[in-house]
């Protein structure tokens, strides 16, 4: 559990993000649930979340970053190898809000009286 909670700490700074909260990590019971004994862990961001799975079993670990704020992904798969070190790495990198870092708030409209005219 401990190498998890350092996992979500640490990367999270590592990518320039803000944590809203501690990481939380969570155990799955191999005795109840023996094909899916792990970990999950869950970094809440400002930007939105980092999430780890495992299954120890299958010596599997899953990364999900979430992230409205742009980030390098080299540099996020570079932590991931380094803390890590897998033997493989299957990646997938879907952009997600595209109009978020262009959105621009409404501008308040005025609003008028009506006139005694009308």
């Amino acid at each position: 559990m401990a190498l998890g909670y350092k996992f979500l700490d640490e990367i999270v700074a590592y990518l320039g993000m803000e944590k809203q909260a501690p990481p939380s990590i969570f155990f799955t019971d191999a005795t109840r649930f023996p094909d899916k004994a792990g970990l999950s862990g869950w970094a809440p961001l400002v930007e939105s979340s980092i999430v780890i799975h495992t299954l120890s079993v299958k010596n599997y670990i899953s990364v999900d970053i979430y992230c409205c704020k742009e980030f390098d992904t080299t540099k996020a798969k570079r932590f991931v190898r380094k803390f890590f070190e897998p033997e493989r790495i299957d990646e997938r990198f879907i952009e997600r809000g595209v109009d978020y870092n262009t959105y621009k708030k409404p501008q308040k409209q005025e609003n008028f009286p009506a006139s005694a005219n009308s």
